[in-house]
């Protein structure tokens, strides 16, 4: 007989990917990130430095209504065409099936767009997921940041 199930929802997955980033992050540090301005900063309760990509990760889940809110953030760009992007993969490891957020400059104002990644052609594309109070942020001290919830 056979059985079907339907697939863990992403939100459930979030804990054990933020493990996953923490077991292979060679250090934390919570002084870089305590000391980093973020505009939602009540919105995370964990901080992991990922020194290796001079990034950090900013996340918190709410089980109460299945919902994470999460910035990746990298050191100051070095180009006006600069860009940071992070992915979910909830159906397969690597790249096909990636949910993609990607913020950039756009005539010098600050957008961020989202891609599911299909193919090895990348076409902006809707996630698989909701999201919503999507940002993009810029500032010469604490980089570039995209955030969600």
């Amino acid at each position: 007989m056979a059985s079907s199930s339907s697939p863990q929802p992403l939100l459930c997955r979030l804990p054990a990917a933020a493990l996953l980033l923490l077991l292979l992050s060679p250090a934390i540090d919570a002084v870089g990130c305590s000391s980093q301005k973020l505009t939602n900063s009540a919105l995370y309760s964990t901080f992991l430095d990922l020194t290796t990509l001079f990034a950090s990760l900013h996340f918190s889940y709410d089980p109460a209504n299945s919902s994470a809110a999460a910035a990746f953030n990298v050191a100051p760009p070095k180009g006006k065409d600069s860009w940071v992007s992070w992915a979910l993969n909830p159906t397969a490891i690597g790249m096909f099936g990636a949910q993609v957020l990607m913020t950039f400059r756009d005539a010098d104002v600050m957008t961020m767009k989202t891609y599911n990644i299909t193919s090895t052609t990348v076409k902006e594309l809707p996630i698989s997921f909701k999201t919503w109070d999507r940002a993009a942020e810029y500032n010469s001290a604490n980089g570039m940041m995209g955030s969600t919830r």
